[in-house]
Order: structure tokens, then C-alpha cells, then sequence
């Protein structure tokens, strides 16, 4: 992916007449190709914004901030799994589907307000939830997809597919989505398994209050 290459195809998609002679465009764009898997993750990080007139000045500045953001909670949880600290109910989840993009994003790629306080965070309103319900062995396929990057197998009932889920929730309204099996790494490749092991320790006891 290009930095021509995505901006022709972001001005095709969301309708807009971005030019890389813009000061300060290809800088922007060149940041998303670098931090992006593919166009549908770079589209997912810049489809609320990128209509704006002056997306190549205030563009870095929103890419910043959703690092920091990220930056801000991947602290906190290292902290707490260093000081063994009681688990706050009001830990947010990592990643989030969004189903415009349909791609696995940053829960800070939503634009939401964070409080320093110990008031319980309140989630994105766009959030939606879903519960997945397990199968047999012999009912269930495991499913590569780059809506995650690929980084493990999503668990899924073989009656069903993430495409038809996807349709459903769109009908229905949802935009930002955290499905368990998409969103919290899963068992996969043997060299992530210490990576899942860390995860878990954060992730699992606050699914209670992500749903």
C-alpha cells in the first residue's frame, strides 16, 4: 500500500477530493500505510475524520492522540499486573470490531472521553457487545481471517460465518462491536502463546464489564 495508492482509494471510498500537494498530506499518509495491516484497518482509523477540510493538519494530531490513549491504558495494565493489584472493574478492552471497516481496531481508534478518577469508565456509546456460544468440537471451524491481522484462529460454529454475523449487527444498527472470539486473542500459533498468557490475566476478568 502507497501513500498515492491510499489516498486514491480513501477519496474514492468516503466521496472526498484530497490532494497530496496538500503541506503536510503525504506525511499523514504515510504514517497510516506504516501503522496499517492493510486498507481496511487504515480506513477503519480515519473514516470519522478524513472528510474534514483540514484532515492533513488535524490528522497527525488524532493519530497522536489515539496513541497516546493506547499508550495511556497498555500502562495501566502493566501496572497492575506488576503490583498485583485487584483488577478495576472499569478496565476497557483492548480491541473492538468495527464493522464499517470490518477490521479489528484499537479500542482508541473510537473517539470517546477518559477519566482520571476512580468514577467507573464510561465505554464508547457506539459500543455494542455480543456473546459467543461455544460448540462441539465436531460443529465448530477455525477461521484465519485478516479482520485480525491473521494473529489467531477465530473459533466459530461452522452453521454460521463472521460475514453473516457482520450483516446481522449492521442491520440491527451496530458500528463498533466486541465480540469475545474476534477481539480477545485466542489460542493459535505456539510462539504467541505467552503473549495470549499475559493477556488473559487482564482481559478475562473484565469481560464483565465490558458486556
Amino acid at each position: 500500500m502507497t501513500a498515492a495508492g491510499l489516498l486514491n482509494h480513501l477519496n474514492a471510498v468516503l466521496g472526498t477530493d484530497h490532494h497530496m500537494e496538500t503541506p503536510g498530506m503525504r506525511a499523514l499518509l504515510d504514517e497510516i500505510c506504516t501503522t496499517s495491516y492493510d486498507f481496511g484497518e487504515a480506513y477503519g482509523k480515519v473514516r470519522l475524520w478524513w472528510a474534514e477540510a483540514d484532515v492533513a493538519v488535524r490528522g497527525p494530531r488524532l493519530l497522536a492522540e489515539m496513541r497516546s490513549r493506547k499508550a495511556k491504558h497498555d500502562r495501566e495494565r502493566k501496572e497492575t499486573l506488576r503490583r498485583r493489584k485487584a483488577l478495576q472493574a472499569t478496565t476497557p478492552p483492548r480491541r473492538v470490531w468495527d464493522l464499517y471497516s470490518n477490521r479489528v481496531l484499537p479500542l482508541t481508534t473510537i473517539p470517546y472521553e477518559e477519566s482520571d478518577s476512580e468514577v467507573p469508565v464510561k465505554l464508547p456509546d457506539p459500543l455494542w457487545t455480543v456473546s459467543h456460544s461455544w460448540v462441539a468440537d465436531e460443529e465448530r471451524t477455525q477461521v484465519w481471517t485478516n479482520i485480525n491481522r491473521k494473529q489467531w484462529p477465530v473459533p466459530l460454529p461452522r452453521a454460521t460465518s463472521l460475514a453473516h454475523v457482520r450483516v446481522e449487527l449492521l442491520n440491527m444498527g451496530a458500528e463498533y462491536v466486541w465480540l469475545d472470539v474476534l477481539c480477545l486473542r485466542q489460542q493459535g500459533r505456539a510462539a504467541d502463546e505467552a503473549l495470549r498468557t499475559e493477556e488473559w490475566k487482564i482481559d478475562v476478568p473484565t469481560i464483565g464489564f465490558v458486556y
